[in-house]
């Protein structure tokens, strides 16, 4: 298909916005796209640029089509943009109303120009996010997102690729990270204090409403600061956004009146597990004994081939965790899962009186998990034991087993101040601060586009 050199010119004369013309008078060069047609003589419709849109009427006919995108030269007057003069700048070769069932969320930017004030605040919130640290002393760092070792988390895959040099030979394995964390602590052991990391992370494994294999993530860490500064700074930052967004700390999200009001209350796991599952993680010491739990409460599926993890997350999922978002007093309350069993944060430092439970809690706000935190475990002894337990624990589980990251050792050897840090899902929290209830609502590209394409794009 031929198309004249007419289109397509390499710049436009536009001089101002259509909101500005609307408001100056001036005869002025505006540009967009046009999104209606109101005439036989197609001299007349309305125009849209990024915020605002137009009613405008043409001196002559045309040969426009809904889609084209145009430049209009005229003034505003008695509610109509006046036009003696116009050129086609892109013409539109097919009409974006027909992609309407499986179209692509770039595509329904389009079609509702309302979805896209969404997208103005999702990066809004990331800024204040940034300026939050920032304004704190805290240096923005980045980490690599293409590591030799990937976390080593018993229930997180990562996304596997392969380096080929300059003569195409495949030379070693590399992943996307996970998570920017051995990262971070390396550089907490060259004296960086206050370090925070706003990036993308990577995870190979479901796609849901709350689940995506590529996700925004927010960590940061503490020199000289435990889990309990880590709980402030989540409160300060959480409550200084619902400020800026929501106008205070009271807002709605999905039928439930949340109320961020600090300080945010905190329930041990073993509370949790005992409030509202019956269970007395202090009696249990073995698989057999998580094994005589679940069956005595019905989950028949379960025998001697599960993990007691496997087990804890059953039972927690099913019983706890829709429990902890049950608003209290008509409102729901942020609440701070606090204090994990060791198996179950291998990276965590232990309690001192309780050395079978770490230092780590979990936020949870209108039902939303949106981050995970830990009082760093410094020990390198002890640290790569861990590690070679959650080894042990990939492989019962047939998973891939990973090589230890010996330069996170070495930075532990080193020597790492005790520290806080904290891993946050950004795409949540915007979900909690727009009220959305699926992750796809607030990105820009969601995966699942990719894994069922709305069409194969056809050339000219």
């Amino acid at each position: 298909m031929s198309t004249s050199r007419k289109y397509y010119p390499a710049r436009s004369r536009r001089q101002c916005s259509i909101t500005h013309a609307k408001t100056s008078g001036d005869r002025v060069w505006i540009a967009g796209r046009v999104i209606e047609l109101g005439s036989p003589q197609k001299n007349s419709g309305i125009l849209r640029d990024e915020g605002d849109e137009i009613l405008f009427l043409l001196s002559q006919p045309t040969d426009l089509k809904i889609g084209d995108i145009i430049e209009l030269y005229g003034n505003w007057k008695d509610k109509e943009f006046l036009a003696d003069d116009y050129r086609l700048l892109t013409p539109a070769q097919k009409d974006f109303r027909q992609f309407v069932s499986g179209a692509p969320q770039w595509l329904r930017l389009l079609q509702d120009p309302e979805k896209r004030k969404i997208f103005y605040l999702r990066q809004q919130i990331i800024q204040e996010i940034r300026n939050f640290f920032l304004a704190q002393g805290f240096l923005e760092v980045d980490a690599p997102a293409l590591v030799p070792h990937p976390g080593m988390e018993p229930y997180l895959n990562p996304f596997e690729t392969r380096f080929v040099d300059a003569n195409a030979q495949s030379l070693q394995t590399f992943y996307l990270h996970t998570s920017p964390e051995y990262a971070m602590k390396k550089l907490l052991a060259t004296g960086f204090e206050k370090i925070f990391y706003l990036g993308h992370c990577f995870r190979n494994s479901e796609v849901s409403a709350i689940h995506h294999p590529e996700f925004l993530m927010l960590e940061w860490y503490r020199a000289y600061a435990d889990y309990h500064h880590i709980m402030a700074d989540c409160e300060a930052l959480i409550t200084h956004l619902a400020r800026q967004i929501k106008g205070g700390f009271c807002f709605r999200y999905q039928n439930q009146e949340i109320d961020l009001t600090p300080p945010w209350p905190r329930m041990s796991v073993a509370e949790a597990m005992q409030r509202f599952a019956g269970v007395n993680l202090k009696n249990i010491r073995s698989r057999d004994d998580w094994i005589a739990v679940a069956q005595a409460k019905n989950y028949d599926t379960v025998d001697t081939n599960w993990s007691w993890e496997d087990i804890f997350f059953l039972i927690f999922l099913n019983e706890v965790e829709p429990q902890i978002a049950c608003p209290l007093a008509g409102q729901a309350r942020p609440i701070f899962l606090v204090d994990y069993p060791a198996a179950l944060a291998s990276l965590a430092k232990r309690k001192v009186d309780e050395p079978n439970f770490v230092e780590r809690f979990e936020l949870y706000i209108g039902g939303l998990e949106l981050a995970n935190a830990f009082t760093e475990l410094n020990d390198p002894k002890e640290q790569y034991q861990r590690l070679l337990h959650e080894q042990k624990v990939r492989k019962q589980l047939r998973r891939p087993v990973f090589e230890i990251d010996t330069e996170f050792i070495t930075a532990l050897e080193i020597g790492i101040p005790p520290a806080g840090g904290i891993a946050l899902g950004v795409d949540r929290l915007i979900m909690l601060l727009l009220d959305k209830s699926h992750l796809e609502d607030v990105l820009f590209f969601p995966f699942r586009q990719w894994i069922a394409s709305f069409g194969a794009v056809e050339l000219p």
